[in-house]
């Protein structure tokens, strides 16, 4: 049986994306495809210092891949997302790099049990319209039935948590960078 993960970025306290566009309804939380001839020029400034290391994924306002993790995630079968170039540039040190990319999870998954998980409620759903309500996990517990073999999703209920099955964890690790990916992987219950 399959396990799940929750996929997130490593916190850096001093280094990170200091500026980036305002994407609008064009956001990456939504599941949905973006139309890349709606966005601004995806241009990210960051203040990561030369031969410091940047991680291969990215948050904070959007959300941003590195062409290696990209390709790892497509070996490990993962194919719902949508990468659109991006650049990232150090106006302190003029560095330019082009192998990052928008990073676009395609479709949410409603696949928590919320009775055995710990969250607080940030806006209610609607039973008549259908519309889940919108949580803050502390504690995640997946339902294996509502997955349907996916391996790599967002959360319904909070769209900020991105959920990878084991196959997926399996190739970061078979490919882990000599840097690091900069990702957290944490186990989650699934029932």
């Amino acid at each position: 049986m399959n396990q799940y993960y929750k996929f997130s970025t490593t916190g850096y306290v001093d280094f990170g994306v200091q500026k980036a566009p305002l994407l609008r309804e064009q956001s990456v939380m939504q599941g949905r495809v973006i139309d890349p001839q709606k966005l601004p020029k995806l241009i990210f400034e960051h203040n990561f210092p030369i031969g410091e290391s940047i991680p291969h994924f990215l948050t904070g306002g959007t959300v941003l891949a590195s062409n290696k993790l990209l390709t790892v995630l497509e070996s490990a079968g993962v194919d719902n997302y949508q990468a659109i170039p991006a650049t990232l540039i150090n106006p302190n040190t003029n560095e330019i790099r082009a192998d990052y990319f928008l990073f676009n999870i395609l479709g949410l998954i409603e696949a928590t049990i919320l009775a055995d998980s710990n969250y607080d409620e940030l806006m209610e759903g609607s039973v008549e319209g259908g519309e889940l309500p919108l949580v803050a996990f502390n504690k995640i517990v997946i339902d294996r039935k509502k997955i349907n073999g996916a391996d790599m999703f967002r959360l319904a209920e909070d769209p900020i948590n991105i959920v990878v099955s084991s196959e997926v964890v399996k190739a970061l690790k078979a490919n882990k960078p000599k840097e690091g990916w900069g990702i957290n992987i944490e186990n989650l219950e699934v029932k």
